[in-house]
């Protein structure tokens, strides 16, 4: 709905204005008139609304040819529909291009695309329709068709580069315009202007005795007023004066003054409105060149005084100038302190100038040079770190006398958060690289530790030697919620005298311990101060130094059988990479359960063979001159076959992987003649399928009949061999890169 009011509205007012302006030169002319001053108005319409007031210029142009010229209906109505079409060709041409609507005159190339499409190809189009329209009516002759066309082009060219400027830029600036005479002088130097301009207009139009070349003289003379305006004062007075200049020259032609001895044809308001129009063009196009000199002048002034980058000028390394920033940055007030000095007082010691001093070699070959992380010392006596970069403004045969110019940087910032983050990141290698050998530690352990009582405490006083904690220990919840240690190292006392709980109603079971018992998850306190515990917990702790807790879970068959607790006393110990190798840690203290129990139950079965004659839990196999003479059902289930006979006579060979396993237990074979038993591990042999398993083999020698035959005992320690492969590995490498430690 708004859109809609706003297009009425629109319309209105192009509508209002266009017949008034059309109105005016109808009581100089009758049928054609050889200005049009509506052009210029539709010409700003569309430089401000786009192709919305185009309704409103078509009617308006349609109702001042038939009321004002009497041209008729059917020729108003074909006539206004040209000019209209021309007028949204050139409008679509200018957006094709991505004409700059919001600042027509902003610079060369905008007020280029606005001369050629609005002022040349706009009344280019629409005087060749006319011409089109008028031969069809016959409202003209073919002999008067190219004068027709060249009086019709250039009224709406000169009306639309002398009077279209100043309506746009008088609407664009309509708030603001107190701020175009910025000055009482501005004023006055305004007024003098206008009356020198109505001046020369009159001596060179009104008087009929005046000297044919004073005549001459005062028609160029005429436009120095404005000329004179480009450098002085505001660009909307100089519009305007241009503007006024166009008018007064083409009324006083029109009215039968002025210079006709000048002009070099029968149409003497066809030259006048050439020559204004060529007037009124060439101070535009100078007005906005030197608007974008002003602009880049500016700009670039601008850049050197609010840029955040302090610059130097230099030659012979003595400072010629330097900008408000450099000024701040070393707590300098006023430029006569470094001006005229050489540029070592810029700099903190002799080396950091000496540093600054070999980029003069970088100048010679690349114009250029960069030097990063420069000490430059401030007023106050204090330093700032730079990065710096310069180059040569003008070159001359010895290198220091090129005047040079030098931007410096200040990172002081980034280079003290650059050394806090290199600090940062070395301490976390070494909190990283202690909890690693901490873990290949308690990997060791794993693999040569039978007894869960040691290996707890064995990984507690780990913890305190490679990890560098406050204390460590592992604890558990009994059946009825009550806490118990397993093992403990460190600073503990204040664990004394404290009977706590797995229950998290309780007072005394907000703890870590109960959160990760509960939780059955990982828990890492960066901020014990800030943590969830009991107050009385909290006091204790932090009486003791502690800052950051972790909590690992220690699983066994799946179901959560422990809690491994450390501290330190740095906050935000615990990063992400930390993290995951405790947590490795944990999963492996789990498999070091498991691989106990294994050895657990090893051992019982090794009893058990012991105490029975015939062991059904192992393979048994008989052996005689390499070849096999015997076997039990155990063995016989190990290996995959179907029965006995399926290795009753065949060479002992098909059992191992590799000829080398082969020779290794022949070596033993060999070794056992005089002890008539030997014992040798995780010997890799083949099943019947092709898959590899591990067995422990025990032989025994027997003499039957004179007859010696070998009794072997096969275990099949697969699952144990690969967690033991598994635990060494993890013990000699690093978790996350698998690299050796």
């Amino acid at each position: 709905m708004k859109k809609i009011k706003n297009f009425i509205l629109i319309n209105i007012f192009i509508f209002s204005g266009y017949l008034f302006l059309a109105w005016i030169p109808s009581l100089l002319f009758t049928t054609i008139s050889p200005i049009w001053l509506s052009d210029a108005l539709a010409v700003f319409a569309v430089l401000i609304w786009g192709e919305y007031p185009l309704f409103g210029i078509f009617l308006a142009l349609y109702t001042a040819n038939v009321v004002f010229f009497g041209w008729g209906v059917n020729s108003s109505f074909s006539i206004a529909f040209a000019d209209t079409f021309a007028l949204l060709i050139s409008f679509l041409a200018m957006k094709r291009l991505k004409f700059d609507f919001s600042d027509v005159f902003k610079d060369v190339r905008n007020f280029l695309i606005f001369a050629i499409f609005l002022c040349f190809m706009k009344p280019l189009i629409s005087s060749a329709f006319a011409s089109v329209i008028f031969l069809t009516y016959e409202k003209l002759s073919y002999s008067d068709l190219l004068s027709f066309m060249e009086n019709w082009f250039i009224s709406g060219f000169s009306t639309i580069v002398s009077i279209a400027p100043f309506l746009y830029l008088l609407w664009i600036r309509r708030n603001n315009l107190n701020n175009i005479l910025k000055s009482r002088r501005d004023a006055i130097e305004f007024c003098i202007l206008i009356l020198l301009t109505i001046a020369l207009w009159y001596f060179c139009f009104i008087p009929a005795r005046l000297d044919n070349g004073l005549r001459i003289g005062l028609l160029f003379v005429v436009i120095l007023p404005t000329v004179w305006s480009v450098f002085n004062l505001d660009s909307l007075v100089t519009y305007f004066l241009t503007s006024l200049v166009f008018l007064l020259m083409f009324y006083a032609t029109a009215l039968g003054y002025g210079p006709y001895y000048f002009l070099m044809r029968s149409s003497p308001i066809f030259d006048a409105e050439v020559f204004s129009s060529a007037m009124s063009f060439a101070v535009l196009l100078f007005s906005v060149l030197k608007n974008q000199i002003e602009k880049g002048q500016a700009f670039n002034n601008a850049m050197v005084e609010h840029t955040l980058a302090g610059i130097v000028v230099v030659k012979r390394r003595v400072i010629l100038s330097v900008n408000k920033r450099f000024l701040d940055m070393l707590g300098y007030e006023n430029m006569s302190d470094l001006v005229g000095k050489s540029s070592k007082i810029l700099y903190f010691d002799e080396g950091q100038f000496e540093r600054t001093g070999d980029l003069y070699e970088d100048l010679v070959t690349k114009n250029t040079a960069h030097l990063r992380d420069i000490k430059l010392l401030r007023s106050d006596g204090g330093y700032i770190i730079c990065d710096l970069s310069g180059g040569p403004i003008e070159r001359a045969r010895d290198l220091l006398n090129d005047v040079t110019v030098w931007t410096f940087f200040d990172v002081t910032e980034r280079y003290n958060m650059q050394r806090e983050r290199e600090h940062e990141y070395v301490n976390h290698l070494r909190k990283l690289s202690r909890i690693n050998t901490l873990r290949a530690s308690v990997n060791k352990i794993i693999l040569s530790t039978v007894s869960e009582e040691k290996l707890f405490q064995s990984i507690c006083n780990l913890t305190l030697e490679h990890a560098k904690m406050l204390f460590s220990y592992i604890l558990y919840a009994d059946s009825m919620g009550k806490i118990k240690f397993l093992a403990k190292a460190g600073n503990t006392d204040f664990l004394q005298n404290t009977d706590f709980s797995a229950n998290l109603n309780e007072e005394n079971g907000r703890n870590v311990m109960s959160f990760v018992w509960n939780g059955k998850k990982p828990i890492f306190l960066q901020s014990y101060e800030e943590s969830d515990v009991s107050n009385h917990m909290k006091e204790r702790l932090l009486a003791v130094g502690v800052k950051s807790v972790a909590g690992l879970p220690i699983y066994f068959h799946e179901k959560i059988y422990a809690v491994f607790v450390v501290a330190s006393d740095e906050l935000n110990y615990f990063d992400s990479e930390l993290k995951e190798v405790l947590e490795d840690l944990a999963t492996d203290i789990s498999n070091g359960l498991e691989r106990i129990e294994l050895l657990q139950t090893e051992r019982n079965l090794m009893i058990i063979q012991d105490a029975l004659l015939e062991n059904t839990l192992a393979g048994v196999i008989m052996t005689r001159e390499k070849s096999i003479i015997n076997v039990n059902s155990r063995m016989i289930s190990i290996f995959g076959y179907q029965s006995p006979v399926d290795l009753i006579g065949k060479p002992t060979s098909i059992l191992y992987d590799s000829a080398d396993e082969y020779e290794k237990v022949k070596r033993v074979y060999s070794n056992a003649s005089e002890e008539k038993k030997a014992f040798i591990n995780n010997v890799k042999m083949i099943r019947k399928d092709k898959s590899e398993i591990y067995c422990d083999l025990g032989l025994r020698l027997v003499s039957i009949k004179n007859e010696e035959l070998a009794i072997w005992t096969l275990t099949d320690v697969t699952q144990r061999f690969n967690l033991e492969m598994k635990l060494k590995f993890q013990a000699r490498n690093d978790s996350l890169t698998k690299l050796p430690n």
